[in-house]
């Protein structure tokens, strides 16, 4: 059977798990455990190694085996925590997996890998006098400091993205009470609602322009980001009752559900304070057309290769490159891209594989031999019982300097 890091990944065609996928783990188990659920999946962790193995029933796609692996690997990382074996996390799920799924006539396993990198820009102004000298900055005035930058830093500073989007909710909130603070009734002598409070607050702001930061098609922007940030995104993320709506960690549909609001929210943020205390962040960056146009080398001959040892990147292109890598059948999957997310996809039958025992390390390379992205897989795979590999090396970027929007869970 497939494995991986001695973890059994596609048993035979007699198993009723097909799929699955394997995810890194933030730290390595110190136990060996298989955590049986009542759907029959399995999920698996052995001691020393950072990875968990979830197998699930037959999924027909990638985003079917995916979004159902990591639900069953979520859950059996709960039962290994609650009975006290080990405390385990799934790390930069979105970065790295393996998923493999069935079609006909056979198991497809996929290696995803995402490279990222960032772009910074800057600039310096100096000023000359009349002679020509350098004329001295006069000393910057104190920043006012305001509670609310404290939660806001830990937005940026956390790995999950619900642990930001409750800090970055927290921020708005002690900001607009600093601008607008809770009136109390005279009559009942009691605090005016949360809604009429923060509607109240938002339109006191100097914002000139709330729709914004409301969801597309608004006609009343502070009732509108009012249901998205709190009636519907908030409450979610701070209750977990059963008769009520709530959000799961790591559920791969609420992750996107709440990515979308926390853009929105960030944004608003951000404006407010720019507004309100004249502090203006830091936010230049490529645009999505230079983006594309960085990138534009995978769009004419990018091709994937494999190979069953590690290479050093410095030595992959040449005859070590014709000698000892497998060349992938690749194309752009411009199915799979995003804003700033490029995909590559390669694939190759393994009966085409016989010299290639397992695969170690995937190349990007471009059509003039240069590697553009290198995975390095912690131990080699083995393809038994697959009948398609498949490698996805999407190229992403990020801007350092906006307000953060990926998270690693």
């Amino acid at each position: 059977m497939a494995s991986f890091s001695d973890l059994s990944l596609v048993d035979s065609g007699a198993s009723s798990n097909t799929s699955g996928g394997l995810f890194r783990l933030s730290t390595a188990p110190r136990i060996n455990a298989v955590e049986q659920l009542p759907s029959n999946a399995t999920v698996e962790v052995r001691s020393g190694i950072s990875f968990v193995a979830a197998r699930v029933g037959r999924a027909a796609s990638h985003g079917e085996a995916l979004a159902e692996a990591m639900k069953v690997a979520q859950k059996g990382l709960d039962l290994l925590s609650v009975k006290g074996l080990a405390d385990l996390s799934t790390h930069e799920v979105e970065e790295w997996h393996i998923t493999w799924w069935e079609e006909q006539p056979g198991i497809v396993l996929r290696v995803t890998d995402v490279s990222t990198f960032g772009l910074t820009m800057s600039a310096e102004l100096t000023v000359l006098d009349s002679q020509g000298n350098v004329k001295a900055d006069p000393p910057a005035p104190p920043t006012n400091w305001d509670e609310s930058y404290r939660y806001f830093r830990l937005a940026q500073v956390t790995d999950d993205l619900f642990d930001a989007f409750r800090n970055l909710y927290l921020a708005l909130e002690s900001l607009l009470h600093s601008i607008e603070p809770v009136r109390r009734k005279p009559k009942t002598g009691r605090d005016e609602s949360e809604a009429d409070w923060f509607r109240r607050a938002l339109s006191m702001t100097n914002v000139p322009n709330l729709a914004d930061f409301a969801p597309h098609g608004t006609t009343n922007p502070s009732h509108d980001i009012f249901a998205d940030l709190y009636k519907d995104m908030r409450t979610a993320l701070f209750h977990a009752k059963g008769n009520r709506p709530h959000f799961r960690p790591h559920e791969a549909d609420d992750q996107g559900r709440v990515e979308e609001s926390f853009s929105r929210l960030s944004k608003l943020y951000l404006a407010i304070v720019q507004a309100e205390w004249g502090i203006s962040r830091r936010s230049g960056g490529w645009t999505e057309a230079g983006f594309l146009l960085l990138t534009e080398l995978l769009d004419s001959g990018a091709m994937i290769h494999a190979a069953a040892e590690n290479v050093p990147k410095a030595e992959i292109p040449g005859a070590l490159l014709r000698e000892q890598y497998l060349q992938l059948l690749t194309r752009r999957a411009t199915e799979l891209d995003r804003p700033f997310f490029k995909s590559v996809l390669g694939s190759v039958p393994v009966a085409s594989m016989t010299a290639l025992p397992s695969v170690s390390q995937i190349a990007l390379v471009t059509s003039t031999g240069v590697p553009v992205a290198v995975t390095n897989l912690d131990t080699p795979i083995t393809l038994d019982h697959v009948h398609r590999f498949e490698a996805h090396l999407p190229i992403r970027m990020r801007h350092p300097q906006k307000p953060r929007e990926i998270y690693s869970t």
